[in-house]
């Protein structure tokens, strides 16, 4: 009876998993809907007022986006790196609470427990597993006792391979986006995404 009742809790946690990774998918493209826009409207952004040319140094700045997508609440918050026209490092954490029909799944059940495979499902449906595989990325996910799903993605600009990352299924359009614009204009597509500019973690 208990290997029956954990079968059929996987098969809904399956379910429900899916319509989250949609969701989930859906903000991080969110952010990086405009870029290639702002990238033609700031093409010649590198002109300046000033004649004293200063060795850029490293600038890290975040940007935080809340919003509510079918009834499920998600925060995405991007902190960026760069030096001049160089992306250094990009950190992106996703968190988003878990569906009141998924959470009435898991009642009663020991979160702990189920927790390894609920993270495996996840990454694996949302694409996590192909983009952990890629030089320079490093991926955290998390299931909190309060039903949140916590993804901490690392990503070290100078291993990972952008024309790789492009490809990728769910994640790829944002690298295509990265490519193509300088890191004033990244910021720029993020800022007319609806983020806000947040003090860095």
């Amino acid at each position: 009876m208990v290997y029956y009742s954990y079968k059929a809790l996987k098969y809904k946690e399956d379910i429900f998993m899916r319509k989250s990774v949609v969701l989930l998918g859906a903000s991080l493209l969110l952010l990086t809907a405009c870029g290639q826009k702002s990238g033609q409207n700031q093409s010649g952004d590198s002109k300046t007022g000033s004649s004293v040319v200063k060795k850029d140094s490293v600038v890290t700045k975040s940007f935080q986006q809340k919003q509510t997508v079918q009834g499920i609440e998600q925060t995405l918050t991007q902190t960026i790196s760069y030096e001049g026209k160089t992306f250094k490092k990009f950190v992106i954490n996703l968190e988003q609470i878990l569906p009141e029909n998924m959470k009435s799944a898991l009642a009663g059940q020991d979160l702990e427990s189920t927790k390894p495979y609920l993270i495996s499902a996840f990454e694996k449906a949302a694409g996590l597993d192909k983009f952990k595989s890629l030089g320079g990325v490093d991926i955290k996910t998390d299931i909190t006792k309060d039903y949140i799903i916590k993804v901490a993605i690392n990503i070290d600009m100078s291993k990972i391979n952008l024309d790789e990352a492009s490809k990728l299924d769910t994640y790829g359009s944002m690298f295509s986006t990265i490519k193509n614009l300088t890191p004033k204009q990244y910021i720029e597509s993020v800022k007319a995404a609806g983020a806000k500019e947040v003090a860095n973690p």
